[in-house]
C-alpha cells in the first residue's frame, strides 16, 4: 500500500519520516516519534493533520503547539497502539 504524504510516497511498513511543508508540523512529527517509537510515522502524521484540521479557529501562532498537544493526547488515548 502506498501512502501519499505531501510530496513523498512511502509504505507504512518501512516509512521514513514524512516531510510536511510546515516546519512546525515536521518538528512535532519528530517529537511525537520519540514519544511513540512503535507507532508508524504515517499514523503520527495523520494525527497531527487531523488535529490541525480540528482547530480551524486557533490563532496561527498557537496552531503548531496546540495541534501537537492534541495529537499527543489522541495518540495517548488509543489503547491498541504498540
Amino acid at each position: 500500500m502506498t501512502v501519499t504524504l505531501g510530496h513523498h510516497h512511502t509504505t507504512p511498513d518501512r516509512a521514513p519520516l514524512p516531510r510536511p511543508a510546515d516546519p512546525g508540523a515536521q518538528a512535532a512529527l519528530h517529537r511525537l516519534r520519540e514519544d511513540y517509537p512503535g507507532v508508524p510515522a504515517v499514523m503520527i502524521y495523520a494525527a497531527i493533520a487531523g488535529a490541525r484540521a480540528d482547530l480551524p479557529h486557533a490563532p496561527a501562532d498557537l496552531l503548531p503547539e496546540l495541534a501537537e498537544r492534541l495529537a499527543w493526547y489522541r495518540l495517548s488515548t488509543v489503547r491498541s497502539l504498540p
